[in-house]
């Protein structure tokens, strides 16, 4: 996920990514009892750390850590880039309280709703991280562009692991996937909400592809170009990791057509 990048880079940016499955796992398997008030207060922790509003506790190492990632990728990164990271950390916040409400209530959201909500949900912040990884960041003018490149990776990414997890999360009774919410609002069987979900994923990699083209013809930095072109690859690597990790191994694999 990181090619190119020295020893220590790619070990700050592994950890990260053990973080963010961390804080991900941690309140899908803990359920909800009250309305997501518990996951939005825990955010707001996150943010007032990454703020520096707020001091990690001792007895909460998802805020040690998160602490300790900050102090090492801040510095990396100007404060436009920080507060960039902030802003996408808050939509991650307000996702996960809603997706805790959703479940709690038994409700399946709507497709517009859902896409929204599976993309913020989907640590957002995360893929502004290549920037300080390799110390290249996105010239202001360009930003716009690059957070909407970020958004059709996060969304394939996002969908891809729907359709790998499907099967799981329909046993525990979890309406919060694609596949599951094209089967209640639309009526589909099983396979052909999932042919929608890939055919959903091909069109978003032409926005990618798009996206990526739209940076390059508007800077020839090599910054620009390393960038766009490191964060179009993620899918595929992303993908490749999906179909090998045990993570996702049980159940049908319904990311191949």
């Amino acid at each position: 996920m990181a090619p190119g990048a020295a020893a220590g880079q790619v070990v700050l940016f592994a950890q990260w990514l053990a973080w963010v499955f961390h804080v991900d796992d941690q309140w899908d398997e803990a359920g909800d009892t009250d309305g997501g008030a518990a996951v939005r207060a825990a955010h707001e922790r996150f943010l007032g750390i990454v703020r520096g509003t707020v001091a990690a506790r001792a007895g909460e190492p998802a805020e040690v850590a998160l602490a300790d990632l900050w102090a090492r990728t801040a510095p990396r990164a100007s404060r436009h880039w920080q507060e960039r990271f902030a802003f996408h950390l808050g939509l991650q916040r307000d996702a996960f309280a809603r997706q805790a409400e959703l479940r709690r209530r038994g409700l399946v959201p709507g497709p517009g709703e859902y896409r929204v909500l599976r993309r913020h949900a989907n640590c957002p912040a995360a893929f502004h991280l290549l920037e300080p990884l390799y110390r290249e960041e996105m010239p202001l003018g360009l930003v716009a562009d690059w957070v909407a490149l970020t958004d059709a990776v996060n969304d394939v990414t996002a969908w891809c692991n729907d359709l790998a997890s499907v099967e799981r999360e329909a046993a525990c009774g979890d309406p919060t996937n694609y596949v599951t919410v094209l089967r209640h609002h639309l009526g589909l069987s099983a396979d052909e909400a999932a042919r929608q979900v890939r055919l959903a994923v091909t069109h978003r990699m032409a926005d990618i592809a798009r996206g990526r083209r739209a940076l390059l013809d508007r800077s020839t930095s090599p910054s620009v170009g390393l960038l766009a072109g490191l964060l179009a690859d993620v899918p595929g690597r992303h993908l490749a990791w999906v179909r090998e990790s045990g993570r996702y191994r049980a159940g049908v694999d319904r990311t191949a057509g």
